[in-house]
């Protein structure tokens, strides 16, 4: 995770500002990926084992990320942030993202 501290800074920055507005009850943790990828939160994504792949937090709704980096010059880091709400679950909407390249090399998404 030490290739993602750039953005995962800038993701905890975003909470404490989002914060400053909300009452102590209702504020958002800040996200520790340590602790993630203790509690398979957070996985790396094998190519060659799809089928044997668990999606984290299968069955609840929430925000997700998906950690990345540009396909040419590999040393850009990208992010994408999406979010599983109402008839959605994040494993439903991570399976959507993912499930087209799961047999190519790369997972790619066409964002900027």
């Amino acid at each position: 995770m030490k290739r993602y501290q750039h953005e995962i800074s800038a993701i905890n920055s975003a909470i404490a500002s989002f914060n400053s507005y909300m009452a102590a009850e209702f504020r958002v943790p800040e996200f520790d990926a340590d602790a993630a990828v203790l509690q398979k939160h957070m996985v790396e994504i094998l190519h060659g084992r799809w089928d044997d792949f668990p999606f984290p937090n299968n069955g609840t709704r929430g925000v997700y990320f998906i950690f990345g980096h540009e396909k040419v010059l590999t040393e850009k880091n990208g992010l994408y942030i999406g979010k599983a709400s109402f008839g959605s679950t994040t494993s439903n909407r991570l399976y959507a993202w993912l499930h087209p390249h799961r047999s190519k090399e790369q997972f790619i998404m066409n964002y900027g």
